[in-house]
């Protein structure tokens, strides 16, 4: 049973959307491994998929008699092989041989002679055979169409999220080995502030064993960045950094003498951090910076009850880390992970936001900055570099990550589940 698919029915290549735009932001490449795994996946859905009542008539001896077979249900479904193969500038193509299905369903004849069923028996199970193969093969069919109207939807809502334009910039390439895509990767809003689209070339390693890569511009990431900052996404990323090691007002004394005449007894201080903005992501090969602007505002705690600001700050401090992923065993998704190092780190204390004397001292402030960097620097390696940032990815595993020129590569398995894409 052939079933050839053309670049409309795409159902691995993330259908998108089908309007064309300019100059990608996102490439993404299926392999033959991720078109095979695709093809088993179709063909494991066979058997759940629904058919319809069969009825109509046939004439026996002059005889018209009406027949029905309601309830169809299929049992099971075996075949002997399949193959799925790009097919140059056109798509792909899967077939399937020697399939056989099992059928319960209620039968129901139409006829005053009882003996004419064995007369009828034959022919009837070849026309019901007939009709059972044209369901299935116009099930299949219909399954993926509605497969690309929820993958189209849910990546319309993901354009929508994230801020990306998910639009193609050309027709998707079918070659032998590969179906490649090209994406716009960013709005138009966003093209016109940068001023054009900066994405740099991006090309595909070769990575056979993986079903799909998909390289990502830095244009593009900083996209998605700032939608996802304007969601709030990003609100709590420090809110575990409130002093990660003990830090006391008299530790702060020797740069703010005051301090000690409001807290003669050693109080503990809290800092915490707002992101006034939203980070800028910077790639390069084997690595990763990304750059933060903020509000760092100190705390003295004289009691559990009891908290008293003492400064606010203006920050702006960038972190890089050669990234590694891992996927989760307990969960989807992928837990991002890396070495950390707080490449710049500046501090300036807004004077009249404090509720105590600041000297105008240079080398007072540049303690005071040392002070929380040390601290900082231990959360950043603690509570992210080690216990990572986790991001929910349920149709992918295997995932490896790769950094380059302006542009990352992911290269990873699909994994769909049951429900993968269901209308």
């Amino acid at each position: 049973m052939p079933l050839q698919l053309n670049s409309t029915s795409w159902i691995l290549l993330c259908l998108l959307l089908q309007c064309l735009a300019d100059n990608p932001g996102v490439k993404i490449q299926i392999t033959q491994n991720g078109l095979y795994y695709g093809a088993e996946y179709l063909i494991s859905q066979i058997s759940s998929v629904s058919l319809s009542d069969i009825t109509g008539s046939v004439t026996i001896a002059s005889q018209s008699m009406d027949y029905s077979l309601t309830q169809v249900k299929m049992v099971s479904f075996q075949y002997s092989n399949s193959s799925a193969n790009f097919i140059p500038e056109k798509g792909f193509q899967i077939s399937i041989y020697g399939g056989n299905s099992t059928v319960n369903g209620t039968w129901q004849l139409d006829s005053s002679i009882i003996y004419v069923y064995d007369a009828v028996k034959g022919p009837m199970e070849n026309i019901i055979r007939s009709k059972v193969n044209e369901m299935l093969c116009s099930a299949l069919r219909l399954q993926i169409s509605d497969w690309d109207q929820s993958l189209s939807a849910f990546l319309s809502n993901m354009s929508l999220s994230s801020g990306l334009d998910l639009s193609l910039t050309k027709d998707p390439i079918f070659s032998k080995q590969y179906a490649e895509m090209d994406v716009k990767g960013g709005s138009d809003t966003n093209i016109s502030m940068a001023g054009g689209h900066p994405s740099a070339p991006m090309t595909f390693s070769k990575l056979p064993d993986s079903m799909v890569q998909v390289c990502i511009s830095e244009f593009s990431l900083n996209v998605a960045i700032r939608a996802s900052f304007a969601a709030n996404v990003f609100t709590n990323l420090f809110s575990g950094f409130t002093s990660f090691r003990n830090i006391r007002t008299s530790d702060l004394s020797d740069f703010l003498p005051e301090i000690s005449q409001h807290f003669p007894e050693p109080s503990p201080v809290q800092i915490r951090i707002y992101q006034s903005t939203a980070p800028t992501l910077y790639v390069k090969p084997s690595n990763v910076t990304v750059a933060f602007v903020g509000v760092l505002q100190t705390y003295a705690m004289p009691s559990n009850t009891t908290r008293r600001l003492l400064f606010t700050a203006t920050t702006a401090f960038s972190i890089s880390s050669n990234i590694s992923v891992s996927n989760k065993s307990q969960a989807n998704g992928m837990n991002i992970t890396g070495s950390i190092i707080l490449s710049s780190f500046q501090l300036q204390i807004n004077r009249n936001e404090s509720s105590i004397n600041i000297p105008e001292d240079v080398s007072n402030e540049k303690g005071i900055q040392d002070i929380i960097k040390v601290t900082f620097t231990t959360f950043l390696n603690e509570k992210i570099g080690k216990a990572g940032i986790y991001i929910p990815l349920d149709f992918l595993r295997n995932l490896s990550i790769y950094m380059k020129d302006r542009f990352i590569l992911l290269a990873g398995d699909l994994q769909m589940s049951s429900d993968f894409l269901s209308s």
